[in-house]
């Protein structure tokens, strides 16, 4: 006598997914007596899962769950997930229903290094490009907050992810003190943290461009000299060279 192998009678029912900070959790309802174990496949994509990514997984429970973990997901990925029940025969059932996991937020660099310029009167403000460090990073958000009010911080670039690392603020009133912090946006709406802040003060009165440039050619070196301003409270004199 020979015992007869039986086929599965049916594929594991009630297949679920989550995803949380551990990784995508597939759950599913015991299928019967004669249920061995199960297998968890996975595709790349929104169909066709037939990776197998779990060794046999016996449980006495109703509802059984398997833990894809987040160290093996790549983020902006979609993945797709089915289960299969293995019987006492050690015979496979067909494929459960596929389901679609949520694609995970990549984590995105804070934009580095921000500086303002003066440019003609308005606010140039500039940082590194975060695009070289990440894939995921798709543009960026500005955001600005008055001297005493940093906890008042508002979006000026309009909710338009600007495309370079660069911004110019056309909006700056002489006098008044900002602060400017940027931050990196990318795909499936994810964002970095603010960057560190830039104070920045456009004056009040435009000093005027000294006169009488002069340049020596000496031993040590070139020497410079100018007529001062008839300006007073003037701080320094920056000096530029191409």
């Amino acid at each position: 006598m020979v015992k007869g192998l039986r086929k599965p009678f049916l594929p594991p029912q009630g297949i679920r997914i989550k995803s949380s900070t551990e990784g995508n959790i597939i759950s599913w309802i015991q299928t019967g007596h004669d249920t061995k174990g199960y297998y968890v496949f996975r595709g790349e994509g929104y169909s066709d899962p037939r990776e197998q990514i779990s060794d046999i997984i016996i449980e006495n429970k109703d509802t059984i769950k398997y833990i894809d973990k987040v160290t093996g997901l790549k983020p902006g990925q979609p993945y797709c997930y089915a289960v299969k029940a293995v019987n006492n025969s050690n015979l496979l059932s067909e494929f459960s229903k596929t389901v679609i996991a949520s694609t995970i937020k990549p984590e995105l660099p804070t934009p580095l290094n921000t500086e303002v310029r003066n440019f003609n009167g308005n606010a140039m403000i500039i940082w590194e490009n975060m695009k070289l460090i990440s894939p995921f990073v798709t543009g960026y958000n500005v955001w600005r907050a008055e001297k005493g009010q940093e906890d008042k911080k508002v979006l000026i670039s309009k909710e338009i992810e600007l495309e370079s690392n660069t911004y110019v603020d056309n909006t700056v009133e002489r006098g008044k003190t900002y602060f400017y912090y940027i931050q990196s946006t990318g795909i499936i709406n994810s964002e970095s943290s603010l960057s560190a802040p830039f104070e920045f003060t456009l004056p009040k009165i435009l000093p005027v461009p000294p006169e009488g440039l002069r340049a020596t050619k000496t031993n040590e070196g070139i020497v410079l000299s100018w007529d001062a301003p008839a300006i007073e409270d003037l701080k320094m004199f920056k000096i530029y060279r191409e």
